[in-house]
């Protein structure tokens, strides 16, 4: 929130990550990205989530690029606004975000 960016992007599975973040009603949009249907369903309910399904999972620089394209067509950003997209992993064996990147929209 400090950082005044236009959008914060939530890549996820289970639904975890998006709502992590809604908790805390930040001014921005929240967008998930998620390869599931019935995680975007789900996510219906949660405060100021916008989901987007994707076909499959790919790379987080795939997954960057999806959700600027979305921003940028849906006017929530343009070129030289930041956004900060999170991602979750669960290789420790327990599900966790941790992976922050704020990235600046060409």
């Amino acid at each position: 929130m400090d950082e005044n960016v236009a959008a914060i992007v939530a890549c996820t599975r289970s639904g975890m990550t998006a709502r992590a973040i809604s908790r805390f009603r930040p001014p921005m949009p929240i967008m998930a990205i998620t390869p599931f249907e019935k995680t975007a369903r789900q996510l219906h309910s949660s405060w100021g989530v916008t989901d987007v399904v994707i076909s499959d999972a790919t790379s987080m620089d795939d997954l960057v690029d999806v959700a600027i394209a979305r921003l940028k067509t849906t006017n929530v950003a343009k070129s030289g606004d930041a956004i900060v997209v999170m991602a979750g992993s669960n290789d420790s064996g327990a599900a966790a975000t941790d992976t922050v990147r704020m990235v600046i929209i060409p």
